[in-house]
């Protein structure tokens, strides 16, 4: 790292190394060694600006939420005005399958493995139930009869398309289909 580095970047710099490693390795190999090996820093590196494995993870974990938000934020304003379910899903669903987003992709799902196996305490369920809460927020302010159900459907509808696009590249004719199959039961 710069030694002209602001420690806010490099915190951040850090929790995206630290999301690279879980990409690669999973969950259960993050450590500060392999964070510190990453991005080519001295042993101990890491664990100056975070001192355990819990807070390393909260980091990331932070930044992948961080990065979702302003995701989510920045097509919403592109986007028709009102926004329009399915098409937020289909302009997600191609921006977060880039190959350029595969570490974040790759990283979302350990974590939201890791999660399910370590249950409440894990810093990505508080996370997913503010993101669940403001999707209901969403169908609320579009007159849904379900809001809650519509939240939950919208959100599995793309952590499944997205799981999907791990394994194959979809034509963009094929996302079409599927969001428009989407579109009927929201």
């Amino acid at each position: 790292m710069k030694k002209t580095e602001e420690p806010g970047d490099r915190r951040q710099r850090i929790a995206e190394a630290a999301i690279a490693v879980i990409a690669r390795d999973g969950g259960r190999g993050l450590s500060h060694r392999a964070v510190d090996a990453e991005l080519a820093l001295p042993v101990g590196s890491v664990s100056y600006y975070f001192r355990t494995r819990k807070a390393l993870l909260d980091a990331a974990v932070a930044r992948l939420v961080e990065r979702d938000e302003q995701d989510v934020r920045e097509l919403m304003a592109s986007l028709r005005k009102p926004v329009v379910p399915a098409s937020l899903v289909r302009e997600l669903v191609k921006r977060w399958s880039q190959k350029e987003h595969r570490t974040w992709l790759c990283a979302r799902f350990e974590l939201l493995l890791e999660a399910g196996r370590e249950g409440p305490d894990h810093p990505l369920i508080a996370a997913r139930r503010k993101f669940m809460a403001g999707t209901q927020q969403m169908f609320e302010g579009l007159g849904a009869k379900a809001p809650a159900v519509s939240a939950r459907r919208l959100i599995a509808s793309v952590e499944g398309l997205l799981l999907d696009e791990l394994f194959r590249a979809h034509s963009a004719s094929v996302l079409d289909q599927a969001v428009t199959g989407l579109e009927r039961w929201l």
